[in-house]
């Protein structure tokens, strides 16, 4: 399985084609929330994705949406987080919760990472360091909760002495974000 971390325009026609099809069987299908999976939201995300290869199309494994705030929506947001059926019974989505929680971090310091999660998952967001911040609300017939990650004071201090700038940052797949991801999967061993 290999994570990748991409702009809309950085993905190719096959993944975001694997992509679409993933959130719509599981967002649309398998939830029965009637709903245009497509809301104009893509072009503007930071898209972290486990891809397992297949013959012809790229296979999701697991998948999050990596929202910029905007006027509407001030929060840093992560949504459309699901890991596809086979992958349910390891240990992928606490590795996409982790590389998604590294990529916001990375692409935006020091600003808080909001989060809805069905209200039965929410142990598993406080395992990352999420806290309920909204909450229990109904959508599509289900309750969720609104999560919120917050950077810690010592956090922002390491950050000002190393340079470190609270303006987005840009990110690769390379470098120190697995570093990053083994750490945070290492704390909750």
């Amino acid at each position: 399985m290999d994570w990748k971390y991409a702009e809309f325009t950085q993905l190719s026609t096959p993944e975001l084609y694997a992509i679409l099809s993933v959130r719509s069987a599981v967002f649309v299908v398998e939830y029965a929330h009637i709903h245009l999976d497509i809301d104009h939201r893509d072009p503007g995300a930071l898209h972290v994705v486990a891809l397992e290869p297949a013959q012809d199309t790229p296979q999701v494994a697991a998948y999050a949406r990596l929202q910029p705030g905007d006027e509407q929506d001030p929060e840093i947001t992560i949504d459309r987080l699901l890991t596809a059926s086979h992958r349910r019974d390891d240990d992928t989505r606490d590795h996409l919760v982790a590389h998604a929680l590294v990529a916001a971090r990375t692409r935006w310091p020091e600003q808080p990472i909001y989060l809805n999660v069905p209200a039965d998952q929410a142990t598993l967001y406080e395992r990352f360091g999420f806290k309920k911040a909204v909450g229990p609300f109904l959508d599509y017939g289900m309750s969720f909760l609104t999560m919120a990650w917050r950077p810690t004071p010592a956090g922002r201090r390491r950050r000002a002495i190393a340079g470190g700038s609270s303006q987005q940052r840009a990110i690769s797949a390379a470098g120190e974000l697995p570093e990053q991801v083994a750490v945070i999967l290492g704390a909750l061993s």
